[in-house]
């Protein structure tokens, strides 16, 4: 069986343990190798925060009439660079609509990779800057990270 042939929430599973083990491992490494947290802290890095509070997510909701527009004018609005994820996605934020949302954490699809992208309307929509493949909109790719919270 390719992996495509299997069930989504089979590969959504084994992805999320998958980077759970990545996230811990650098997350210990971080602690005894390179101690960042102060004594009092409540975590030892970004990675330790991201197992407590991230969130994971995948791509498979389908877009409305409405979030579809957003992204056409998303598109002609803000050219994005390549492998200028971060830049790319603050921009389009300052320049777009208020039904985008920003996220930071990891995405992984065949190794785990440091990364921001978009949410429209609590959507999942990336890559944004090429940094991983157009096999990202596949259920075999993982994001697990935090957003920015509800916009003020």
């Amino acid at each position: 069986m390719k992996p495509d042939e299997r069930d989504p929430r089979e590969l959504f599973a084994e992805g999320e343990r998958d980077l759970r083990q990545f996230l811990a491992a650098v997350a210990q490494v971080r602690a005894t190798c390179v101690p960042l947290a102060k004594p009092g802290h409540a975590y030892t890095c970004l990675e330790d925060w991201l197992l407590k509070h991230g969130a994971s997510m995948t791509h498979g909701a389908k877009w409305t009439a409405g979030e579809l527009a957003v992204i056409r004018r998303l598109r002609k609005q803000v050219r994005p660079r390549l492998k200028q994820c971060f830049n790319n996605c603050q921009v389009a934020l300052m320049r777009c609509e208020e039904r985008l949302t920003y996220c930071e954490g990891y995405v992984s699809s065949v190794i785990p990779i440091y990364h921001a992208w978009l949410l429209v309307d609590g959507k999942l929509w990336g890559p944004y800057d090429g940094a991983v493949s157009a096999r990202s909109s596949t259920a075999g790719v993982l994001w697990r990270g935090i957003s920015n919270g509800p916009r003020l």
